[in-house]
């Protein structure tokens, strides 16, 4: 809300920043519906007078019933940016406190852990313990995802004190993935989520703006999904004004580009100009009489 004699770029603050801001409020904050019954409401109270800005905020504000104040000083009354960058996808599971499918579940974890370098070395180096058996001791056989008796007798006393309904939710096996995001900007913006899936789908999930209220720059949401998960992108129709898209998508994606072996040209591209000039060439060539 400068003056345009304090701007670098009038056109870029006072136009287009002003019609992306509009666009944003009536295809993502608002929606269409209640964003163009706001607009017209503002019209027609403020019809043949000469309205401020802070009458047009608080016209909107009021006819669409929204509380919009954290858009407008972001995006009309500073230089705030918006980067969301998804930090990291975990993959949670109900544990119903069965010790056997505990036990199964730290299995699989802790399969894909590296091997012991120096055990893989000495594989082939005899041991002093093969040779003689009074050298082994309890853990040479000892699996620590086995399930003991006492666990399961501990468990079978704890569903005995549960009610069916209880039971009933102990079964609930539909993963839960909680989604990390950070904002690098000081400019909070709705959560728009798509959910890619190991079949080739993928989904859609908006989550309002109220959501960085007390999180800061920090948010994670938890989501039930029926599938299971193998890439989120946050914002991916680009629909928050979003400074750095390439921190967007988790995982990340390789860039792709190319390594130029001459200098570039120094030439300011004008497609337009580009093509009008052929069009003449082209027709001076046509023109042109026979030799």
């Amino acid at each position: 809300m400068s003056q345009p004699d304090n701007l670098q770029s009038v056109g870029g603050n006072a136009y287009r920043k002003t019609a992306s801001g509009l666009s944003m409020l009536r295809e993502t904050i608002l929606g269409r519906e209640q964003f163009d019954f706001a607009f017209k409401e503002y019209c027609r109270r403020w019809a043949y007078k000469r309205p401020e800005p802070a009458d047009f905020f608080r016209t909107f504000e009021d006819a669409a019933g929204v509380d919009l104040d954290w858009f407008w000083r972001g995006w009309f009354f500073s230089t705030a940016q918006c980067d969301m960058e998804v930090t990291a996808v975990i993959r949670r599971q109900i544990d119903c406190g069965d010790p056997a499918q505990s036990a199964e579940r730290q299995q699989r974890l802790d399969a894909p852990k590296p091997p012991n370098l120096a055990l893989e070395r000495d594989v082939d180096v005899p041991r002093r313990a093969e040779r003689y058996e009074s050298l082994l001791d309890f853990y040479e056989t000892y699996d620590p995802h086995a399930v003991t008796e006492e666990q399961q007798e501990k468990f079978q006393k704890f569903l005995a004190q549960l009610t069916p309904a209880e039971k009933e939710l102990l079964q609930f096996d539909m993963p839960l993935y909680e989604v990390r995001v950070h904002n690098h900007g000081e400019l909070p913006m709705p959560l728009i989520l798509k959910l890619e899936f190991e079949d080739g789908t993928s989904e859609l999930r908006r989550l309002p703006v109220e959501i960085w209220r007390q999180a800061g720059h920090d948010v994670a949401a938890l989501l039930v999904v029926p599938k299971l998960v193998t890439a989120v992108t946050v914002d991916p129709y680009n629909e928050t004004a979003d400074v750095n898209y390439g921190n967007n998508r988790f995982p990340r994606s390789i860039i792709e580009t190319t390594l130029p072996l001459t200098k570039p040209e120094e030439k300011i591209e004008n497609p337009l100009h580009d093509k009008l000039e052929r069009e003449r060439k082209a027709k001076a060539a046509a023109e042109k009489p026979d030799p």
